[in-house]
């Protein structure tokens, strides 16, 4: 027996870490994409200051959070789970 069931998940995390630096790159891509359909969107991002990932911020939507994460650093990745958990009041979504 086969139980279909459909789930609209409208929080989404993204992360695009090495793509913020490449404008064009898919995970920029992706994250407007996802951003403009509604989505709620946390882009993790290398250098959240850099030129992608400031384009980023400002082509997306206030529902696009872009996310300073280096991924080898425990300490950034505690931070946005911390700012995720704050954003979405603990639940993860929103």
């Amino acid at each position: 027996m086969f139980i279909n069931s459909f789930v609209l998940i409208k929080t989404l995390h993204v992360s695009s870490y090495a793509d913020c630096v490449n404008t064009t790159g898919f995970g920029h891509v992706l994250a407007l994409h996802l951003d403009r359909l509604g989505a709620t969107v946390f882009a993790g991002c290398l250098n959240a200051k850099g030129p992608g990932a400031v384009k980023l911020k400002g082509e997306g939507s206030s529902h696009m959070h872009v996310l300073q994460m280096d991924v080898t650093s425990d300490e950034q990745v505690v931070e946005c789970v911390q700012y995720v958990l704050r954003v979405t009041n603990g639940s993860g979504k929103q």
